[in-house]
Protein backbone atom coordinates (compact mmCIF):
# COMPACT_ATOMS: atom_id res chain seq x y z
CA UNK A 1 0.00 0.00 0.00
CA UNK A 2 2.66 2.31 0.75
CA UNK A 3 4.81 1.46 -2.18
CA UNK A 4 1.94 2.47 -4.37
CA UNK A 5 0.94 5.81 -2.70
CA UNK A 6 4.89 6.62 -2.56
CA UNK A 7 4.85 5.53 -6.62
CA UNK A 8 1.73 7.87 -7.37
CA UNK A 9 2.94 10.55 -5.37
CA UNK A 10 6.42 10.55 -7.70
CA UNK A 11 4.05 10.15 -10.97
CA UNK A 12 1.88 12.97 -9.90
CA UNK A 13 5.42 14.55 -9.25
CA UNK A 14 6.82 13.78 -12.47
CA UNK A 15 3.75 15.50 -13.91
CA UNK A 16 4.52 18.58 -11.93
CA UNK A 17 8.24 19.39 -12.57
CA UNK A 18 7.63 18.11 -16.69
CA UNK A 19 4.38 20.83 -16.62
CA UNK A 20 6.89 23.60 -14.69
CA UNK A 21 10.11 22.75 -17.60
CA UNK A 22 7.36 23.12 -19.83
CA UNK A 23 6.13 26.42 -18.68
CA UNK A 24 9.77 27.90 -17.82
CA UNK A 25 10.87 27.12 -21.93
CA UNK A 26 8.01 28.93 -23.39
CA UNK A 27 8.42 31.44 -20.59
CA UNK A 28 12.51 31.81 -21.80
CA UNK A 29 11.18 31.68 -25.31
CA UNK A 30 8.59 34.62 -24.83
CA UNK A 31 11.38 36.45 -22.43
CA UNK A 32 13.88 36.91 -25.52
CA UNK A 33 11.13 37.42 -28.47
CA UNK A 34 10.29 40.41 -25.70
CA UNK A 35 14.22 40.96 -25.14
CA UNK A 36 14.36 41.01 -29.09
CA UNK A 37 11.16 43.17 -30.02
CA UNK A 38 12.32 46.15 -27.68
CA UNK A 39 15.87 46.11 -29.03
CA UNK A 40 13.78 46.99 -32.15
CA UNK A 41 12.01 49.34 -30.82
CA UNK A 42 14.98 50.81 -29.56
CA UNK A 43 16.62 51.19 -32.96
CA UNK A 44 13.55 52.50 -34.12
CA UNK A 45 13.54 55.03 -31.77
CA UNK A 46 17.28 55.98 -32.79
CA UNK A 47 15.79 56.41 -35.93
CA UNK A 48 13.14 58.09 -35.71
CA UNK A 49 15.25 60.61 -33.43
CA UNK A 50 17.40 60.79 -36.33
CA UNK A 51 15.34 61.43 -39.05
CA UNK A 52 13.64 64.39 -36.71
CA UNK A 53 16.51 66.37 -36.38
CA UNK A 54 17.12 65.94 -40.17
CA UNK A 55 13.69 67.72 -40.68
CA UNK A 56 12.42 64.31 -41.97
CA UNK A 57 9.79 63.73 -39.21
CA UNK A 58 7.24 65.66 -37.13
CA UNK A 59 7.56 65.94 -32.90
CA UNK A 60 4.38 63.72 -33.23
CA UNK A 61 6.04 61.16 -35.03
CA UNK A 62 9.06 61.05 -32.48
CA UNK A 63 6.62 60.75 -29.24
CA UNK A 64 4.75 57.94 -31.08
CA UNK A 65 8.05 56.15 -31.47
CA UNK A 66 9.92 56.31 -28.08
CA UNK A 67 6.23 55.69 -26.28
CA UNK A 68 6.11 52.29 -28.10
CA UNK A 69 10.04 51.45 -27.59
CA UNK A 70 9.38 52.37 -23.60
CA UNK A 71 6.74 49.79 -23.99
CA UNK A 72 8.58 47.38 -25.62
CA UNK A 73 11.01 47.55 -22.90
CA UNK A 74 8.38 47.71 -20.15
CA UNK A 75 6.78 44.41 -21.91
CA UNK A 76 10.42 42.79 -21.80
CA UNK A 77 10.71 43.80 -18.38
CA UNK A 78 7.62 42.15 -17.50
CA UNK A 79 8.54 39.13 -19.51
CA UNK A 80 11.55 38.71 -17.24
CA UNK A 81 9.44 39.12 -13.62
CA UNK A 82 7.21 36.43 -15.02
CA UNK A 83 9.77 34.28 -16.27
CA UNK A 84 11.48 34.30 -12.67
CA UNK A 85 8.39 33.18 -11.08
CA UNK A 86 7.44 34.20 -7.33
CA UNK A 87 9.88 34.19 -4.51
CA UNK A 88 10.29 30.84 -2.48
CA UNK A 89 8.13 32.66 0.11
CA UNK A 90 5.33 33.40 -2.03
CA UNK A 91 2.04 31.15 -1.26
CA UNK A 92 -0.06 32.66 -4.15
CA UNK A 93 1.59 30.21 -7.25
CA UNK A 94 4.05 27.52 -6.34
CA UNK A 95 5.62 27.66 -9.69
CA UNK A 96 8.72 25.87 -9.68
CA UNK A 97 10.01 26.36 -5.92
CA UNK A 98 6.86 24.51 -4.94
CA UNK A 99 7.87 21.64 -6.98
CA UNK A 100 11.24 21.71 -5.62
CA UNK A 101 9.99 21.60 -2.28
CA UNK A 102 7.76 18.60 -3.32
CA UNK A 103 10.33 16.91 -4.19
CA UNK A 104 12.45 17.35 -0.83
CA UNK A 105 10.00 15.90 0.73
CA UNK A 106 9.48 13.17 -1.11
CA UNK A 107 13.45 12.26 -1.03
CA UNK A 108 12.98 12.74 2.81
CA UNK A 109 10.35 11.11 2.87
CA UNK A 110 12.04 8.05 0.81
CA UNK A 111 14.92 8.06 3.09
CA UNK A 112 13.06 7.38 6.03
Amino acid sequence: MARAALERQRRELDLAVSGQVQEAIAGAERWRLAKQSAAAQRETSRLAQKAYAAGEADVQTLLLVRRQALEATSAAQAQVQMHCGPSPGCKSTPGIYGARRCLDRLVWTDST
